[in-house]
């Protein structure tokens, strides 16, 4: 889910009248921080990379569209392993058939050496998180998201009471909603909006 990267500064603007006296670089690495550790707690950015499947090459490095984004992990491989296949091979957190150096190197396994080139031959699902001082975001999500970006925001910044902008009971209310919209996001991630259901435990910032 990439819908095209955009910047915060929509965010940040949001956020800043509600922080009197709050020094704007502070309130940008707070977002940036938030924004990575909705998208860590949440894997709701992911995106299907496709390449070049070549014969006999077991050693890929994948390149989200996003430039400013990690890898956090990857949900899944599909591999078609030669010109004729008509499904691919789809290997879901196996780590028997590839491996993953958790930066951008994936390794498949012997069993999972490709026989032909194929072109788009190997697709993989990456879960992404913004870089720790990214600050773009993808825009779809940005849309989805941003209300909850800003709780995250406030919750932390309105925690100090001893600050000209500090609120803690407010802080409070931001924080649950913060983690009611992790609640949210997770369940849209996993369950790709079907029933069920997905808990959460709202913590204190660190």
């Amino acid at each position: 889910m990439a819908n095209g990267i955009t910047a915060i500064t929509d965010l940040k603007n949001r956020v800043m009248p509600e922080l009197p006296g709050c020094p704007a670089g502070y309130i940008e690495q707070v977002l940036k921080d938030v924004m990575r550790d909705f998208c860590i707690q949440t894997e709701c950015w992911t995106e299907e990379i496709s390449q070049t499947l070549t014969e006999d090459e077991t050693d890929y490095t994948l390149t989200p569209t996003a430039t400013d984004a990690d890898i956090m992990r990857i949900a899944w491989v599909k591999i078609k392993s030669t010109a004729t296949d008509v499904v691919d091979d789809l290997y879901e957190q196996d780590t028997a058939h590839y491996k993953f150096d958790g930066v951008d190197a994936l390794t498949l396994a012997t069993s999972a050496t490709p026989t032909a080139t194929v072109a788009t031959g190997l697709v993989t699902k990456v879960v992404l998180a913004p870089k720790i001082n990214s600050a773009t975001w993808a825009a779809g999500l940005m849309n989805r998201w941003a209300d909850a970006i800003v709780a995250g925001v406030l919750a932390k910044l309105m925690a100090n009471k001893k600050e000209s902008w500090g609120d803690p009971e407010r802080a409070k209310d931001e924080r649950n909603t913060y983690w009611n919209k992790i609640g949210l996001a997770r369940f849209e991630a996993l369950r790709g909006f079907k029933t069920g259901s997905v808990s959460t435990t709202v913590r204190e910032w660190p």
